[in-house]
């Protein structure tokens, strides 16, 4: 049903949506960050030496691992860097894809 209707009112339709709810995620991330943090502040570097001291144990080899793969659902969880923009551009009427790239600002 959504390709369908990207097909039919055009990808700038969802795009603008998405744009913004992006930009959202992104500024609710960080002030929760920064929350934690001053919340937390006092107790932030006896976690930090506690952290260091156990990182070379096979409990933080398991945490290591448990971080990457947090941080590489946060990473897969909007399409940054994945190659859906070659999909993007497909759906473009244009004759020239050179003209196409200087009016989005490539070189």
């Amino acid at each position: 049903m959504l390709p369908g209707c990207i097909l039919l009112a055009g990808l700038t339709s969802i795009a603008r949506p998405l744009e913004k709810l992006a930009t959202v995620m992104v500024v609710l991330y960080l002030i929760t960050g920064i929350l934690t943090l001053t919340v937390n502040g006092s107790a932030f570097l006896k976690r930090f030496e506690l952290i260091i001291s156990n990182v070379f144990t096979p409990a933080g080899a398991t945490i290591m691992i448990a971080f990457r793969c947090g941080v590489a659902r946060g990473f897969y969880s909007n399409e940054a860097g994945t190659g859906s923009s070659p999909i993007m551009f497909s759906t473009a009427k244009t004759d020239s894809p050179i003209k196409l790239s200087r009016i989005i600002g490539l070189p």
